[in-house]
């Protein structure tokens, strides 16, 4: 678990959402929410761009990549790939497909893998799946 100095991340405009198509061009949709405002791109090859377009929105370098095993196969390493060659420091951990990963014994799962890798308030959680 994170030590009890550590608050809970709370969601700003930093939020971007990234979902691959096939579409000749990127598009970029903005969702206006005040202040949580965020921005979805949509286009071929995101993939590969992901640690440009993400790394240009967060707070610190840590990434905690969390990949349900049927999205680890096709798109895990490849995102983590990319994300790492943009200089930040990812760590993956992947899960369970499936509804019952959805819980809070998974939650707790989670917390400790990134209080292990010593990640703090800085730190960017990365879902990849169905549902994830």
């Amino acid at each position: 678990m994170f030590p009890a100095s550590e608050k809970p991340w709370k969601p700003e405009q930093t939020e971007v959402t990234i979902i691959t198509m096939e579409f000749r061009n990127m598009q970029e949709i903005a969702v206006d929410l005040d202040e949580r405002s965020y921005r979805i791109l949509i286009g071929p090859g995101l993939i590969d761009q992901a640690g440009t377009h993400i790394g240009q929105v967060l707070r610190g370098r840590d990434i905690f990549l969390a990949v349900d095993e049927n999205s680890a196969r096709p798109h895990g390493q490849k995102l983590e790939n990319a994300l790492t060659a943009s200089g930040l420091r990812v760590v993956t951990h992947i899960l369970p497909a499936g509804e019952p990963t959805k819980s809070t014994a998974r939650l707790d799962e989670l917390w400790d893998a990134m209080s292990a890798a010593r990640f703090g308030r800085q730190a960017a959680i990365v879902a990849v799946g169905g549902g994830v």
